[in-house]
Protein backbone atom coordinates (compact mmCIF):
# COMPACT_ATOMS: atom_id res chain seq x y z
CA UNK A 1 0.00 0.00 0.00
CA UNK A 2 1.34 3.40 -1.17
CA UNK A 3 1.42 6.68 1.24
CA UNK A 4 -1.91 7.97 1.71
CA UNK A 5 -2.65 11.46 -0.40
CA UNK A 6 -2.28 14.64 1.02
CA UNK A 7 -6.09 15.90 2.03
CA UNK A 8 -6.58 19.99 1.98
CA UNK A 9 -8.92 20.85 5.04
CA UNK A 10 -10.78 24.02 5.40
CA UNK A 11 -11.70 24.79 9.35
CA UNK A 12 -14.62 25.64 10.76
CA UNK A 13 -15.36 29.19 12.42
CA UNK A 14 -12.01 29.74 14.55
CA UNK A 15 -10.61 26.38 14.02
CA UNK A 16 -7.62 27.01 13.33
CA UNK A 17 -4.76 24.31 12.41
CA UNK A 18 -4.54 23.22 16.33
CA UNK A 19 -8.37 21.79 15.86
CA UNK A 20 -6.45 19.33 13.15
CA UNK A 21 -3.39 18.56 15.21
CA UNK A 22 -5.94 15.57 16.75
CA UNK A 23 -6.37 14.24 13.30
CA UNK A 24 -2.74 14.51 12.65
CA UNK A 25 -1.74 11.77 15.16
CA UNK A 26 -3.34 9.17 13.77
CA UNK A 27 -3.31 10.79 9.92
CA UNK A 28 0.33 11.87 10.17
CA UNK A 29 2.35 13.80 7.49
CA UNK A 30 -1.06 14.02 5.13
CA UNK A 31 -2.95 17.20 6.26
CA UNK A 32 -2.46 20.36 5.01
CA UNK A 33 -4.20 23.07 6.38
CA UNK A 34 -6.30 25.88 3.88
CA UNK A 35 -5.41 29.26 5.35
CA UNK A 36 -8.51 31.45 5.61
CA UNK A 37 -8.32 35.00 4.35
CA UNK A 38 -9.98 37.83 5.30
CA UNK A 39 -13.03 38.48 3.60
CA UNK A 40 -13.92 42.48 1.54
CA UNK A 41 -17.07 43.86 3.37
CA UNK A 42 -20.44 42.49 2.15
CA UNK A 43 -18.29 39.93 -0.32
CA UNK A 44 -20.16 37.23 -1.65
CA UNK A 45 -19.01 33.48 -0.78
CA UNK A 46 -18.92 32.86 -4.58
CA UNK A 47 -15.94 35.82 -4.80
CA UNK A 48 -14.84 34.65 -0.92
CA UNK A 49 -14.42 31.22 -2.30
CA UNK A 50 -12.52 32.33 -5.97
CA UNK A 51 -9.97 34.03 -4.08
CA UNK A 52 -9.57 31.43 -1.41
CA UNK A 53 -8.64 28.71 -4.27
CA UNK A 54 -6.24 31.53 -5.75
CA UNK A 55 -4.27 32.03 -2.82
CA UNK A 56 -3.80 28.75 -2.40
CA UNK A 57 -3.48 27.46 -5.61
CA UNK A 58 -6.18 24.79 -5.40
CA UNK A 59 -6.07 22.73 -8.79
CA UNK A 60 -8.11 20.22 -9.39
CA UNK A 61 -8.08 16.63 -9.16
CA UNK A 62 -7.24 17.18 -4.92
CA UNK A 63 -8.82 15.69 -2.19
CA UNK A 64 -10.64 18.36 -0.29
CA UNK A 65 -12.30 17.96 3.40
CA UNK A 66 -14.13 20.95 4.92
CA UNK A 67 -15.69 20.90 8.47
CA UNK A 68 -18.51 22.95 9.71
CA UNK A 69 -18.25 26.55 7.84
CA UNK A 70 -15.32 25.15 6.05
CA UNK A 71 -17.68 22.37 4.44
CA UNK A 72 -19.86 25.34 3.39
CA UNK A 73 -16.66 27.31 1.66
CA UNK A 74 -15.59 23.68 0.21
CA UNK A 75 -19.35 23.42 -1.58
CA UNK A 76 -18.37 26.89 -3.10
CA UNK A 77 -14.87 25.61 -4.49
CA UNK A 78 -16.23 22.33 -5.84
CA UNK A 79 -18.82 24.89 -8.08
CA UNK A 80 -14.69 26.00 -9.06
CA UNK A 81 -12.66 23.26 -9.17
CA UNK A 82 -12.93 19.79 -9.20
CA UNK A 83 -11.91 17.82 -6.37
CA UNK A 84 -11.13 13.71 -6.91
CA UNK A 85 -12.66 13.59 -3.20
CA UNK A 86 -14.97 16.11 -1.17
CA UNK A 87 -15.42 14.99 2.56
CA UNK A 88 -18.26 16.57 3.84
CA UNK A 89 -17.78 16.67 7.87
CA UNK A 90 -20.03 18.03 10.44
CA UNK A 91 -21.30 20.53 7.68
CA UNK A 92 -24.08 20.82 5.38
CA UNK A 93 -23.86 20.58 1.24
CA UNK A 94 -27.83 22.74 0.75
CA UNK A 95 -29.69 25.57 2.42
CA UNK A 96 -32.36 22.58 2.66
CA UNK A 97 -30.54 21.13 5.20
CA UNK A 98 -30.13 23.98 7.37
CA UNK A 99 -32.03 23.86 10.99
CA UNK A 100 -35.02 25.36 11.98
CA UNK A 101 -33.48 27.52 14.13
CA UNK A 102 -30.95 29.29 11.56
CA UNK A 103 -33.92 29.51 9.21
CA UNK A 104 -35.99 31.28 11.29
CA UNK A 105 -33.14 33.38 12.90
CA UNK A 106 -32.35 34.38 8.80
CA UNK A 107 -35.92 34.76 8.15
CA UNK A 108 -35.90 37.58 10.78
CA UNK A 109 -33.15 39.10 10.54
CA UNK A 110 -31.84 37.91 14.12
CA UNK A 111 -28.71 37.44 13.43
CA UNK A 112 -28.26 41.34 12.90
CA UNK A 113 -29.14 41.98 16.46
CA UNK A 114 -26.45 39.00 18.01
CA UNK A 115 -24.06 40.51 20.24
CA UNK A 116 -21.36 38.98 18.49
CA UNK A 117 -18.29 39.09 21.44
CA UNK A 118 -20.74 36.58 23.43
CA UNK A 119 -20.05 34.03 21.11
CA UNK A 120 -16.54 34.15 21.74
CA UNK A 121 -17.70 33.37 25.26
CA UNK A 122 -17.73 29.83 26.20
CA UNK A 123 -19.54 28.31 28.74
CA UNK A 124 -21.96 25.33 29.14
CA UNK A 125 -24.20 26.10 26.16
CA UNK A 126 -21.31 26.44 24.13
CA UNK A 127 -20.28 22.99 25.43
CA UNK A 128 -23.58 21.40 24.97
CA UNK A 129 -23.75 22.46 21.21
CA UNK A 130 -20.48 21.74 20.50
CA UNK A 131 -20.95 18.01 22.12
CA UNK A 132 -18.16 18.55 24.54
CA UNK A 133 -17.22 17.03 27.89
CA UNK A 134 -13.80 16.55 28.58
CA UNK A 135 -11.91 19.48 30.12
CA UNK A 136 -8.99 19.50 27.51
CA UNK A 137 -11.49 20.08 25.10
CA UNK A 138 -13.13 22.91 26.41
CA UNK A 139 -9.84 24.41 27.09
CA UNK A 140 -9.19 24.11 23.55
CA UNK A 141 -12.55 25.56 22.40
CA UNK A 142 -12.19 28.37 24.70
CA UNK A 143 -8.80 29.43 23.27
CA UNK A 144 -10.24 29.04 19.72
CA UNK A 145 -13.08 31.19 20.67
CA UNK A 146 -10.98 33.87 22.45
CA UNK A 147 -8.76 34.30 19.63
CA UNK A 148 -11.51 34.07 16.99
CA UNK A 149 -11.01 37.64 14.81
CA UNK A 150 -14.55 39.32 15.39
CA UNK A 151 -14.88 40.59 12.27
CA UNK A 152 -14.68 37.07 10.56
CA UNK A 153 -16.93 35.70 12.59
CA UNK A 154 -19.82 38.42 11.66
CA UNK A 155 -19.13 38.02 7.85
CA UNK A 156 -19.37 34.00 8.32
CA UNK A 157 -22.46 33.71 10.34
CA UNK A 158 -24.49 36.91 8.46
CA UNK A 159 -22.73 34.20 5.54
CA UNK A 160 -24.38 31.01 6.48
CA UNK A 161 -28.00 32.77 7.42
CA UNK A 162 -28.14 34.33 3.70
CA UNK A 163 -26.46 31.15 1.77
CA UNK A 164 -28.74 29.55 -0.60
CA UNK A 165 -27.29 27.04 -2.34
CA UNK A 166 -29.41 24.25 -4.78
CA UNK A 167 -26.50 22.66 -6.49
CA UNK A 168 -25.79 19.21 -5.57
CA UNK A 169 -22.11 18.72 -5.07
CA UNK A 170 -20.87 15.12 -5.66
CA UNK A 171 -19.30 15.00 -1.42
CA UNK A 172 -18.51 12.36 1.16
CA UNK A 173 -20.16 12.73 4.15
CA UNK A 174 -18.64 12.17 7.57
CA UNK A 175 -21.20 13.52 10.41
CA UNK A 176 -22.22 12.67 14.48
CA UNK A 177 -25.45 11.31 15.53
CA UNK A 178 -24.99 13.81 18.77
CA UNK A 179 -24.41 17.01 16.47
CA UNK A 180 -26.22 19.97 17.67
CA UNK A 181 -26.02 22.67 15.42
CA UNK A 182 -25.93 20.43 12.26
CA UNK A 183 -28.49 18.17 13.20
CA UNK A 184 -28.32 14.19 10.87
CA UNK A 185 -31.61 14.00 10.89
CA UNK A 186 -31.52 16.85 8.71
CA UNK A 187 -29.34 15.16 5.73
CA UNK A 188 -30.93 12.94 3.13
CA UNK A 189 -27.79 10.45 3.28
CA UNK A 190 -24.45 10.02 5.44
CA UNK A 191 -21.92 8.06 4.34
CA UNK A 192 -20.16 7.69 7.41
CA UNK A 193 -22.74 8.77 11.12
CA UNK A 194 -20.04 8.75 13.66
CA UNK A 195 -22.20 7.51 17.17
CA UNK A 196 -21.91 10.25 19.94
CA UNK A 197 -20.30 12.55 17.63
CA UNK A 198 -20.94 16.05 18.25
CA UNK A 199 -19.64 19.34 16.35
CA UNK A 200 -16.74 19.03 17.77
CA UNK A 201 -15.60 15.60 16.60
CA UNK A 202 -12.47 16.67 14.34
CA UNK A 203 -11.07 16.86 17.70
CA UNK A 204 -13.28 14.48 20.21
CA UNK A 205 -13.38 11.92 17.70
CA UNK A 206 -10.53 12.13 15.30
CA UNK A 207 -9.04 8.46 15.66
CA UNK A 208 -13.03 7.38 13.81
CA UNK A 209 -12.40 10.23 11.54
CA UNK A 210 -8.96 9.14 10.24
CA UNK A 211 -9.53 5.50 9.86
CA UNK A 212 -12.59 6.80 7.49
CA UNK A 213 -10.26 8.69 5.47
CA UNK A 214 -7.52 6.30 5.35
CA UNK A 215 -10.09 3.63 3.72
CA UNK A 216 -11.43 6.75 1.29
CA UNK A 217 -7.98 7.65 0.30
CA UNK A 218 -6.95 4.55 -0.52
CA UNK A 219 -10.02 3.43 -2.87
CA UNK A 220 -9.54 4.45 -6.28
Amino acid sequence: MGEAPIIYCLGGLGVDVRAFEYLKLYYPNNISIIQWIQPYSDESINNYAKRIVKVNNLTDDILLLGVSFGGIIGVEICKIIKPRKFFLLSSISHKGQKPILIRVCSLLKLHYLIPFRLLKISNFVTFYFFGIRKNRHKKLLKVILRETDILFLKWAIRLVMSWNNTSIISHIVIHGSKDRIFPSGNLESKNYLIQGGGHFMIITHAKEIAKILEVETNQN
